[in-house]
């Protein structure tokens, strides 16, 4: 696998990395999360937020839910990227959600923690 991009551009963009049904599965768990976020954020949102952070504490999912949240992180296929583009000690900063403004005009933007 190609990992040149993330030492060019800072991410790697795998298409059709994970099956269809396996990305499914996850959908139970972050899309009644990401309700509940907006909901509680919406002004916000509103104000052009594109991203929630924490989505793996102890108030945002159960623990059932994390657990599969977790699983599906640690699995051998991103531990193999994890290790290809970290030579050193990768460490786990936290879990975030991107998705669109709400202002169409509003760039949207990706960005990394350190």
């Amino acid at each position: 696998m190609e990992y040149s991009n993330f030492e060019r551009y800072g991410y790697l963009y795998l298409e059709d990395f994970f099956p269809e049904a396996l990305l499914q599965s996850l959908e139970g768990i972050i899309c009644p999360f990401h309700e509940r976020w907006m909901a509680a954020n919406e002004a916000g949102y509103r104000n052009g937020l594109i991203n929630s952070h924490s989505l793996t504490s102890d108030s945002a999912l159960t623990a059932e839910e994390r657990l599969a949240l977790f699983r599906f992180l640690s699995q051998d296929r991103i531990l193999e990227i994890v290790k290809a583009v970290f030579p050193g000690k990768a460490l786990f900063l936290n879990t975030q959600l991107f998705f669109d403004p709400s202002d169409g005009t509003q760039p949207n933007y990706w960005h990394r923690d350190i």
